[in-house]
């Protein structure tokens, strides 16, 4: 996915400078979250950070948080199957990941491009959305949880997982200004 970052190279002339990172764009699930099964729509990712460089070697810090609606998508899903609209669902449960990553970065520079190559180390936190839908049938309560996730790597509905990563990033970008450049990440 595309992602436009707008950085600020703060003391870019000097051999040492911090360079800072705000991004943010559309959320789209992807792999096994793109599945029917797992009610995750569209959503927003929102993120920053900072590098510190040492001449074209530094060390960075950046966090974010993705958010994905499920709500229309397992309402649409009780309304298919069985044909009725559920008026019992949560409307605040959605799919959210925060993460926080730290490691060192690469600048290479040509005139008003520049590329970075960034190793990051980090953890992130994942919470599933505790979509149910309860029934009455003939004076006896059904409860039906349909987030029946097939994938046994994914936690149940409304648990919390962390886990640890390690992600390399390649980005460009075109300086508009000194200080300010354009970045894809």
């Amino acid at each position: 996915m595309l992602f436009m970052t707008m950085i600020w190279n703060l003391g870019q002339s000097q051999s040492r400078y911090l360079q800072l990172d705000l991004n943010g764009g559309i959320s789209k699930p992807m792999g096994t979250f793109a599945n029917d099964f797992m009610f995750a729509g569209q959503g927003y990712h929102a993120g920053g950070g900072f590098d510190f460089f040492f001449n074209k070697i530094g060390i960075g810090v950046s966090g974010g948080l993705f958010s994905n609606k499920s709500e229309t998508l397992f309402n649409d899903y009780i309304k298919n199957k069985y044909l009725e609209a559920p008026s019992n669902i949560n409307s605040n449960q959605q799919w959210s990941t925060k993460y926080i990553m730290a490691g060192p970065v690469v600048k290479f520079g040509f005139g008003k491009f520049e590329v970075d190559f960034l190793a990051r180390f980090g953890i992130s936190q994942i919470n599933v959305p505790n979509l149910i839908f309860t029934k009455e049938f003939l004076i006896k309560l059904m409860r039906y949880i349909d987030l029946a996730v097939a994938d046994k790597n994914i936690s149940l509905p409304g648990q919390v997982e962390q886990d640890l990563f390690i992600k390399s990033i390649l980005g460009w970008a075109y300086k508009l200004k000194p200080i300010i450049l354009l970045q894809n990440m």
